[in-house]
This record gives C-alpha cells, sequence and structure tokens, in this order.
C-alpha cells in the first residue's frame, strides 16, 4: 500500500466538529469518522472533562502513574503535534507519512477520554482493596474494549493512519472478525462482552479456556447464552483470545506498576475471582452494560 502524503493527511484532517482538537493529528477526523472515538469524546466533555495541551511534564515522563492525578484533575493531557507537522510539510510539500510516522509524537487523549468515562460512570473509587483493583481494572479493560472494536470504522487509508496514531493498539487485521459478530450478537452484548474479555486479560487471570468463556459469555449475554449454536460459541472464543492476547508487557504494567505506585497495593490479582465480584454487584453490571452503550452511541451504516 503506498503511503499518502502528510499533506494529503492534514487536508482530509479539516473537520470542524464541535470538542475536536484541532492541533492534535487526526482528532479532526476521529471524531467525523469513527463512532466509538465520538461517542467517548462527546461521554468525557460531557461528564466534565476538558482537554489541554499545556506542558505536563510528569505525565510526559510517566504517563501510567499520572492517571490518578489526571483523572482528579479533569483535564486530560495532549501534546500540539500539528504544529511541527505543518512546518515539517511546508519545508518538504511531497513529505510522505512512512517518512515521518515513526517520529512523530502519539497522542492517546482517546484512551484517557475511556477512563475518565468510565471514572465518571463508576464514580469514585472504593476503599476496599480487593474492590478498587476490580475498580481499576474494569476502567483499564473498558479503555482497551474501545480500542478494539472502534478498529471497525477504519475502513480507507486515512482512518487507519489516524486511528493508529491515537491509539495504543489497532488491530485492523480483526475488522472483519468483529463486524460479523456485531452482526450475530448485537454491538452492547459483543461490548460489554470485549470488557469482560479484557478484564480476564487484565488480572492476569491464566489461560481463557472453555470455562472462562463460558462464565464470561453467560455474564455479558445472559439468557440469550444459552441458544447460542457451536459457529457462535466458535466466534466469541476467537475474540476473547484477542483480548487475552493483550500486550504482556502492557499488562504487568498496568497491574504491578501502576497498581502498587499509584495505589499501595502489592498482591497477586490473579488469586481474585472478579466474576464473583461482578455477579454479586448489580450496580456494577449495570454500569458495564451503561457503558457499554456509551462507546457505540450511534447506529452502525453500512
Amino acid at each position: 500500500m503506498a503511503s499518502p502524503t502528510v499533506r494529503s493527511l492534514l487536508n482530509a484532517d479539516r473537520s470542524t466538529a464541535l470538542s475536536a482538537l484541532s492541533d492534535n493529528f487526526g482528532d479532526r477526523y476521529l471524531i467525523e469518522k469513527n463512532r466509538v472515538f465520538r461517542g467517548i469524546r462527546l461521554a468525557a466533555v460531557q461528564a466534565g472533562f476538558k482537554y489541554s495541551n499545556e506542558r505536563n511534564r510528569n505525565y510526559d515522563a510517566l504517563p501510567f502513574a499520572q492517571l490518578e492525578s489526571v483523572l482528579e484533575s479533569t483535564q486530560l493531557p495532549y501534546t500540539d503535534n500539528i504544529t511541527a507537522l505543518e512546518q515539517a510539510c511546508r519545508a518538504n510539500p511531497t513529505l510522505l507519512w512512512n517518512e515521518i510516522s515513526e517520529g512523530l509524537k502519539r497522542n492517546y487523549v482517546f484512551h484517557e477520554s475511556c477512563h475518565a468515562v468510565a471514572r465518571a460512570r463508576f464514580g469514585k473509587l472504593p476503599t476496599e482493596a480487593t474492590d478498587r483493583v476490580l475498580r481499576v481494572l474494569l476502567e483499564e479493560s473498558f479503555a482497551n474494549a474501545c480500542e478494539l472494536i472502534g478498529v471497525i470504522d477504519a475502513d480507507d487509508t486515512f482512518h487507519k493512519v489516524f486511528y493508529e496514531h491515537n491509539s495504543y493498539t489497532a488491530l485492523f487485521e480483526d475488522r472483519s472478525l468483529l463486524t460479523r459478530a456485531v452482526d450475530r450478537f448485537g454491538e452492547d452484548r459483543l461490548m460489554k462482552f470485549l470488557i469482560l474479555s479484557y478484564l480476564h486479560a487484565n488480572f492476569l487471570a491464566g489461560s481463557f479456556t472453555d470455562s472462562s468463556l463460558q462464565a464470561t459469555t453467560s455474564l455479558a449475554m445472559g439468557e440469550a447464552a444459552k441458544t447460542f449454536d457451536r459457529e457462535s460459541i466458535k466466534s466469541l472464543r476467537t475474540i476473547g483470545k484477542i483480548a487475552w492476547s493483550l500486550d504482556e508487557r502492557f499488562r504487568e504494567i498496568t497491574t504491578g506498576m501502576y497498581l502498587r505506585t499509584v495505589h499501595h497495593i502489592d498482591f497477586s490479582v490473579g488469586k481474585i475471582d472478579f466474576l464473583k465480584l461482578i455477579r454479586s454487584n448489580p450496580k456494577l453490571i449495570d454500569a458495564i452494560s451503561d457503558l457499554a452503550r456509551t462507546a457505540l452511541p450511534s447506529p452502525r451504516t453500512n
């Protein structure tokens, strides 16, 4: 696939959508074209969060350790990465994206906004250690699930470039699988399944076994799960394994460094029966359902 020019990308990123960040590369395009990106942004703004391009040195240096302070401040940081790109483009009007892509600083306001939306919906973190771990990892799992399902709308080169540069992960090779799963199970139920599958991964709960699949499916899909045929179960198993294959180092950072340094919790999260904890808390199940709908507020168009 031929690389687009930087100028063509900048020209495509010209939407005037409300709440778009004009100095974040691809932000305006994604607000306009990507339902999950747009839904999360609107929900974050409605929850009272704002975006700031003022230098946040601590966030620049160690972003995982700053998540709590960022959420408490309701100011989500990002870097102006458009001004320097425009300057480079003026110096070389034929500059190709693949000549500069690795050097342009990424912004992760999509991921951080997912945390903000989840925090607003769940409310203040509990003080008891086990409940606190569950909530923190539910928020992270929601962000992971949003980044995965958001690739469905990335159906052209420009969209993929912008999405990849605004996300931690961009598994475009799974678009067809996810699209078929949406048609088969419905967006809300699939999104709940993804959140719970990523929660399995973030809890370092071992391999995604048949019993894990059954428990996750039952909680996400309800009574409908009892009617699924072999092909449906096979599809869910494949999707569950996508979530479980979340980068191991990324998981270790989330469950290790973040929990120890920020929340002062140091014990084996793999021993927590997180699904049992969720089942015992109907309000938590309702909140997960609400988050699933928040991520996809508008219907998909073919």
